[in-house]
């Protein structure tokens, strides 16, 4: 399930409270690897961990700031077929219950055997802490978002 649903669901049931008990969750630190820039093959764009650990501040950011398009833009095309509608009603209950995220770096970001970049982050929403999964890819000439998935750890 999606951190947003999860939102949805909790601030729906009003489970808010529940909070306040919930056990704190301690992630277990993951070596940092450093990976030197690169492209993705066949690609001219380079990428280095610098660059997505902003973007992946800049597109929470634009969640909390409730910023429909900054959003939308940041997503591949055909992975923002398959999110749009959720994104849509995701950021219309969010802003309509004045919640917040709070996100930072878990895993830093590394290139996979794909060419994608991909990291970890630590989500912090009101009924507790989540791990998001984020990947890009190259894709008319810039680096977009292919995934923002919840992960267990």
């Amino acid at each position: 399930m999606s951190p947003f649903l999860t939102i949805l669901s909790v601030v729906l049931f009003g489970v808010l409270a529940a909070a306040c008990t919930s056990e704190a969750v301690t992630p277990t630190p993951v070596p940092s690897t450093q990976v030197a820039p690169a492209t993705q093959p066949g690609s001219s764009l380079t990428g280095d961990p610098d660059l997505f650990r902003e973007k992946a501040m800049a597109y929470w950011e634009a969640f909390n700031q409730y910023d429909l398009d900054a959003v939308l833009a940041s997503h591949e095309p055909s992975y923002l077929l398959e999110r749009e509608e959720g994104l849509r009603r995701d950021l219309g209950l969010l802003r309509q219950f004045g919640v917040s995220l709070g996100v930072e770096v878990h895993v830093p970001p590394v290139r996979n055997d794909r060419g994608e970049w991909e990291m970890l982050l630590l989500m912090t929403e009101p009924t507790g802490l989540r791990v998001i999964s984020m990947a890009w890819a190259e894709s008319e000439g810039e680096w977009l978002l292919i995934d923002s998935t919840e992960v267990s750890e």
